[in-house]
């Protein structure tokens, strides 16, 4: 039994929603063509339509043709999401104002479980009193997760609702300086490596020390010290490390008051080697902002393997899990938290796509997938983070509108 999309876009309602903003069209750009689902050679699951679910509709959603979305849940300032292995999904809600002017949540980690397979959640709480929460990451045997100060990890095991505080581990304690962001990333690669973000306020200036840096740092072992893998950056606010793939990925935000010169943002891959990205005295390999002078070299910064115009401000991001037709299959997906300066605010913010090589790492230009953000719009705002299912849902956080949204193809069944 095949599956076949038909890969058409919106166009009449992106028309619609731009008359109502003022804003250009936005229209997702596709190839017209007929594509069959990769079910592989057992072929597609024969369980119910996840399009018959009752979980409510959604208004205003600009997608593709072939593709429906759904409320999943409504929680204050949903920040970061991971999926546990039985399909949990564990989201962060930050009490504390975050970067972007989001923030009044709950301080929390909050569990959405769907045992009956209805696409409407039961909600957990599965850590309290956690004003300065971020990111979470559910790997491994752990529920990593972030505050202000620390990075921490609990036991889990799978079902796990709710934590026992008193189990809680310190992985490691963030630098301290004076301009350092609270808001840290964090994921873990197949083979156990953890991967964590320091961000800072620092704007580029003049090249003659270059002090409050942001970094990626690296932890082999808990409890020994972690060590900066990535160097150069003003705020890589996201990491998200492949399922199966040793990659992983970090978003890097550029500087706010590079517009003229041509700032970019990044999404960079965090190998091995010591990298060291620029900031502030570099845009990218081969280009120096113009506060340089001549101070630092360029020539052997990292580059990024993806980049977005200034103010596109890449979030939250993953793969694809190989259910979905192409040009979508294991594409890589991007949260576009918008322009936090634009007139109306949040210009840019959609969610995007672009294919990616067999590592995993994106190869050639990012589409559109949603969009339909905005402060007028019906439903959307700002979206966050990205997390799929590997049933083949996608989990869409956003974090503005306090809403949790879940995409599929139509003709996606439940397994």
């Amino acid at each position: 039994m095949s599956s076949r999309l038909v890969l058409l876009t919106q166009i009449a309602s992106a028309v619609a929603l731009s008359a109502c903003t003022g804003a250009a069209p936005q229209q997702p750009m596709y190839d017209v063509t007929e594509a069959e689902a990769s079910w592989g050679e057992a072929g597609p699951p024969m369980g119910a339509l996840w399009s018959s679910s009752s979980a409510p509709e959604t208004q205003g959603v600009i997608i593709p043709a072939g593709f429906f979305a759904r409320v999943y849940a409504r929680i204050a300032s949903p920040r970061s999401m991971s999926v546990a292995p039985n399909g949990d999904l564990f989201v962060t809600s930050p009490a504390r104002g975050t970067p972007g002017g989001e923030g009044g949540g709950m301080g929390e980690i909050v569990v959405l479980s769907d045992d009956d397979r209805d696409g409407n959640p039961e909600r957990h709480t599965f850590a309290t009193g956690l004003a300065d929460v971020h990111s979470v990451a559910v790997r491994q045997g752990f529920v990593y997760f972030t505050t202000g100060a620390t990075l921490w990890r609990t036991p889990y095991t799978v079902g796990l609702r709710a934590e026992n505080p008193a189990i809680r581990e310190q992985v490691l304690t963030y630098p301290t300086r004076d301009d350092t962001r609270w808001t840290h990333g964090v994921d873990v690669r197949s083979d156990g490596t953890v991967f964590s973000t320091v961000g800072v306020w620092g704007v580029s200036r003049a090249c003659t020390a270059r002090v409050n840096q942001g970094e990626i740092l690296r932890v082999n072992t808990v409890g020994m010290p972690a060590q900066p893998l990535v160097t150069g950056l003003r705020n890589p606010l996201y990491v998200r490390c492949h399922p199966s793939q040793p990659l992983c990925l970090a978003a890097e935000l550029g500087d706010d008051g590079g517009a003229t010169w041509g700032a970019l943002e990044k999404i960079l891959s965090l190998d091995d080697a010591m990298q060291d990205v620029g900031f502030p005295c570099c845009v990218t390999q081969g280009r120096e902002t113009p506060f340089n002078g001549g101070a630092a070299s360029c020539a052997n910064v990292t580059p990024g393997v993806a980049t977005f115009p200034l103010s596109d401000t890449p979030f939250g991001m993953d793969w694809e899990p190989g259910v979905w037709p192409h040009p979508f299959n294991r594409s890589l997906f991007v949260a576009l938290h918008g322009s936090f300066y634009s007139t109306p605010r949040w210009a840019g913010a959609r969610v995007v796509f672009g294919e990616t090589d067999a590592q995993g790492r994106p190869v050639g230009r990012f589409n559109d997938f949603v969009v339909g953000f905005g402060p007028s719009t019906p439903t959307l705002r700002r979206p966050a983070d990205i997390a799929f299912a590997g049933d083949g849902r996608m989990y869409l956080a956003d974090d503005r509108a306090g809403l949790i949204l879940w995409i599929a193809p139509s003709d996606l069944r439940r397994h």
